[in-house]
Order: C-alpha cells, then sequence, then structure tokens
C-alpha cells in the first residue's frame, strides 16, 4: 500500500505501507532520494489509474452504501474490465505507455531499511 504524507503513522498498523521519506535538517541522501522519486512515479500510475476508472465509471465518483465485501468485489471487478479493455484497445493501451509507468519491482530498488524509514518519517 502506498500514501502521501497525510498517512503518517499507517506503518504502525500495516508494515508495508509505504510513504515518502521525510526530509531531514541535513537533507535527504542520493538513495533516499532515489526512493522518492520511484515512489512518486508510482504513485502517479495509480493517481491516474483511479482517476480513468472514476472517468469509465462514474459510480465510483458517488457515496456507497454497500457492506464493504460488496463494494471490494465492484472494484476489482471493475478493475479487470478496465486491464482487459487496455489491453484489447489500442487507443487505450497507448495510454499505459507512459513514462510515469513504473514497475511494481522498481520502486522496491531504492527501499531503505524499514527502521531508516520508520525514524526519517517520525522526525
Amino acid at each position: 500500500m502506498i500514501g502521501d504524507k497525510g498517512y503518517q503513522g499507517m506503518q504502525k498498523v500495516n508494515s508495508h505501507f509505504l510513504l515518502p521519506i521525510k526530509e531531514k535538517q541535513g537533507g535527504l541522501s542520493q538513495a533516499e532520494k532515489n526512493y522518492n522519486t520511484s515512489f512518486s512515479k508510482v504513485r502517479l500510475v495509480v493517481e491516474h489509474t483511479y482517476m480513468r476508472l472514476k472517468e469509465c465509471y462514474k459510480a465510483f465518483s458517488q457515496v456507497w452504501t454497500l457492506r464493504r465485501s460488496k463494494l471490494e468485489d465492484m472494484v476489482v471487478f471493475a478493475i479487470g474490465i478496465q486491464n482487459y479493455m487496455t489491453t484489447k484497445n489500442p487507443m487505450l493501451a497507448a495510454l499505459n505507455t507512459t513514462e510515469t509507468q513504473v514497475s511494481p519491482g522498481q520502486i522496491s530498488r531504492f527501499r531503505i531499511d524499514d527502521s531508516t524509514q520508520a525514524n526519517n518519517n517520525h522526525e
């Protein structure tokens, strides 16, 4: 899971939650800057995908009163349809070949060990 600086403290709830590293007084190391750059690219792809989902499925723009399990099923179904449409439609596929796309493995290359990241986020 990823979030912005508004989600400080989420790593206590879920150890897999990723946040950008806050800048320290002495600045960030090159590895930390690389991590934040990769993090921003991944987050941008997620936000663009969610924006396209909202455009295609206006229902995601509204308040839902469904049980959580039903809502999760609907989101997974919509994402599946979006993935299928994207791979089958050349025009939609072109939208997904942007320079902002980053594979999930790319961000882990710059991952700082958890103790360093946790310390940086709580300063």
